[in-house]
Parts: structure tokens; C-alpha cells; sequence
């Protein structure tokens, strides 16, 4: 298969095999998408893959599985895979680490809304490089804002993070966060990692955020923000414990702590 025109265009139509899976249940039939090198091409260089859910499969959808046409035929892995479902679509969000594992074998995960009219593909590309965002040091903070955007700079005036935990409320020192996941539950808790590894779990109270950034200042109200890191490379991802599936912060290449939350 030839790889995909880009057009200027956000979103493209994916030009790949999609279908329900013939040889899984009635009651759980993975929608299946096998990726070809140009929609891979396609994704990395900004563009939304999207794939349209016919109109009476819709509501049959339990599972989404993703492969590469290499390796399509290998065993699925069951994976918590970073997405959110908004007006019937689910988007799927995939980095380079998702991305490899997509290559290697294809990738399930369980979606439970209804109807799913649509599964959306989403890269996100590592964050860029400039005098801030390869800085570390006191006051300096990586946010993510959404799926795939993302803000570096330096907060004054923030100087502790508080939170209402089951024990009840704590003040954290800034300088020994590792990250903060945001709106982990629907009563907005947070889940704070810290720098020893230890972490905590409950309803933070965060004024708006002034972050001075490489191109002036932003004012950034907490409702918006996903995650907030002390280093660049880190993120937070949900994994499967013997306690049910919790967060995690992936440090990346950092050397920097990581540990579970609730």
C-alpha cells in the first residue's frame, strides 16, 4: 500500500482494514484496526487518523484492538491505553512507546460507552525542545493541558500543593513533587507522586497557575490541566495492580523517582 497523501486537513479517513472480530462473541467483538506504514507516516506528522464505526456495529463495541500489518496475526496484549470518549468518540491517544507496542503485536482495550461512532487516532509527539523546555531547577514545571498539548515554564508564587486526604489535609512542599494527575475520579481527585517514591491520594486545592513560558506568560486555570511534572520525559499512565488498576508516573529517560497511586 502506498503511504497516504496528506492533505491540510486535521483529520484524515484511515485507509486500513477495520472490522469486527468473526472468531469473538456476540457480546465481545473487538472493532479491529490494522495500521500500514503510511497511516503510521501519517499520525507521527500531526494528522488525526479516524475511522468511522459502521452504523449497526455501533453498539456492539466492547473492545477496540490496534495493529500493524506486520504483526497483525500475533496474540493481542490487553492494555490500559491512554484515551477519552467525547459526542460518540473515542480517542485514542499513542505515543512512541504505545507506538512500538502496536508493532510488535496488536494492542486491546475495553471500551464500555455507547453508541462508539467513531475511534480517532492521536499522536503524541514528544515535547519540543527550547531554552525552558530543557531546563530543570526550582520552579520549573511541565503541564499537560490535553491529550496531546503541552506548556514548559516557570510558576511564581507556587511555592506548595495542598490536599484533602481520608486523613485529612496535607501541605506539600513543591520542590519535593515529582508529578500531579489530575481529575482522577469524578469528585476531581489527584493523585501526587513524590520524589521518594511515596504518593498521595485526595482533592487538591490549586489556585490559577502563572506560567512564564519562552514566549511570555500564560494564565492557566487548574480545571484544564491533566498532569503537572517536575521533569520533562515524565508521564503518568494507568496499569493493572493487585488492587485494581491504578496511576502510575513513567519517568521516562529521567532518573527521577516513580510510584503507584490510588
Amino acid at each position: 500500500m502506498k503511504p497516504l497523501k496528506l492533505t491540510s486537513a486535521l483529520a484524515i479517513a484511515m485507509a486500513f482494514f477495520v472490522g469486527m472480530a468473526a472468531d469473538a462473541s456476540a457480546q465481545d467483538r473487538p472493532y479491529v484496526m490494522v495500521l500500514e506504514p503510511g497511516n503510521l507516516d501519517a499520525m507521527v506528522e500531526g494528522r488525526l487518523l479516524t475511522s468511522p464505526v459502521p452504523a449497526d456495529k455501533q453498539n456492539d463495541v466492547s473492545s477496540i484492538q490496534i495493529g500493524y500489518s506486520e504483526t497483525k496475526d500475533r496474540p493481542p496484549v490487553e492494555l490500559n491505553v491512554d484515551s477519552f470518549f467525547k459526542d460518540g468518540k473515542v480517542n485514542v491517544i499513542i505515543d512512541d512507546n504505545l507506538l512500538a507496542k502496536i508493532k510488535g503485536q496488536p494492542v486491546r482495550f475495553s471500551v464500555s460507552e455507547k453508541p462508539l461512532t467513531m475511534v480517532v487516532l492521536k499522536y503524541d509527539a514528544p515535547m519540543a525542545g527550547g531554552p525552558i523546555m530543557n531546563q530543570s531547577g526550582e520552579g520549573v514545571v511541565f503541564i499537560r493541558l490535553g491529550a496531546t498539548k503541552r506548556m514548559a515554564g516557570k510558576v511564581e508564587g507556587f511555592d506548595e500543593f495542598k490536599l484533602r486526604t481520608a486523613f485529612g489535609e496535607v501541605t506539600i512542599p513543591m520542590k519535593e513533587i515529582a508529578g500531579i494527575k489530575f481529575h482522577t475520579t469524578a469528585d476531581d481527585k489527584a493523585v501526587v507522586v513524590l520524589n521518594n517514591g511515596d504518593s498521595l491520594t485526595g482533592v487538591p486545592t490549586v489556585p490559577s497557575i502563572q506560567l512564564t513560558t519562552d514566549w511570555g506568560r500564560a494564565d492557566i486555570e487548574p480545571e484544564f490541566i491533566q498532569s503537572l511534572t517536575a521533569t520533562s520525559g515524565a508521564k503518568f499512565r494507568q496499569q493493572n495492580s493487585d488492587f485494581g488498576v491504578r496511576w502510575s508516573l513513567d519517568m521516562g529517560n529521567s532518573f527521577a523517582p516513580a510510584a503507584l497511586g490510588n
